[in-house]
């Protein structure tokens, strides 16, 4: 009768071990979610609650029974929760949706128990967050570069001001090239006379190389349409111009012309 006693006994405590109403261990997974299990091989995985969701997902042993209670207004059963709803995990894939009957609040706890039998269970609490925003996608309409595209270099161009100077290049249909440099409308000087030739495979970025005595001096126009351009280098990037007061971008507009002829002369 003695060892009857004993095994009743070591029967009972494995019962309270396991009962669903005595949690025994806490825990956090990596969600942050507060787990509560007993000394069992039930799980449960539960997918985050914002404050629209009507169903609560995710995984738990197969064939579990899952089911929400709330933090308040609880009856004295079922580890103190009051039940919301409930559903079956599926016996396939452990997958379960239990529906909501409504929204929460933010910060609202909610107990979210899974059992396999009659003492086997996990419960984890979850928290509901706020709606995150949907991502929305700005499609922004990059407008094209406008190139200028020009047949020929020739013209009487005119550069933008920097401390009161700017210079004026002339280019004839027959190859010849002036640049002078003018303050307050009056020319200060002559900075390049000679000829010139020039080239382009796309109408647009154009190599230019100017003969002035022995010396040859090569540049190259960017134009940006076909009354303007920039200096740029061979790789069409920008450059800064330096006629005696200081390096400067300088940018070029097409001077017009009178009927009598293509090209003014200074």
């Amino acid at each position: 009768m003695q060892t009857s006693k004993k095994l009743m006994t070591g029967l009972l405590a494995t019962v309270t071990a396991v009962s669903l109403f005595a949690p025994a261990a806490l825990g956090t997974n990596n969600s942050a979610d507060t787990v509560a299990q007993a000394a069992t091989k039930t799980t449960i995985k539960v997918d985050g609650l914002n404050t629209s969701s009507k169903t609560v997902t995710g995984t738990a042993t197969k064939g579990a029974k899952v089911t929400v209670y709330a933090k308040k207004g609880a009856s004295g059963s079922n580890a103190g929760k009051s039940k919301i709803a409930s559903a079956t995990a599926s016996s396939k894939t452990g997958k379960f949706t239990v529906k909501l009957p409504k929204t929460y609040k933010k910060g609202t706890d909610l107990y979210v128990y899974a059992t396999n039998g009659k003492y086997s269970y996990m419960y984890r609490i979850v928290t509901v967050t706020a709606k995150t925003a949907a991502k929305t996608t700005t499609t922004t309409t990059k407008k094209a570069s406008t190139y200028g595209l020009v047949s020929s270099v020739a013209g009487t161009w005119k550069s933008s001001s920097y401390k009161g100077y700017y210079t004026k290049w002339t280019l004839t249909s027959g190859k010849k090239i002036t640049v002078k440099r003018y303050k307050s409308g009056a020319k200060t000087k002559t900075l390049l006379s000679g000829t010139y030739t020039a080239s382009t495979s796309n109408k647009h970025l154009w190599k230019v190389s100017a003969k002035s005595g022995s010396k040859t001096e090569t540049f190259y126009l960017r134009f940006r349409s076909a009354s303007s351009f920039y200096v740029v280098n061979s790789k069409n990037s920008r450059v800064k111009e330096n006629f005696g007061q200081g390096a400067h971008y300088y940018s070029y507009s097409k001077v017009a012309t009178s009927s009598k002829s293509s090209v003014l002369s200074f």
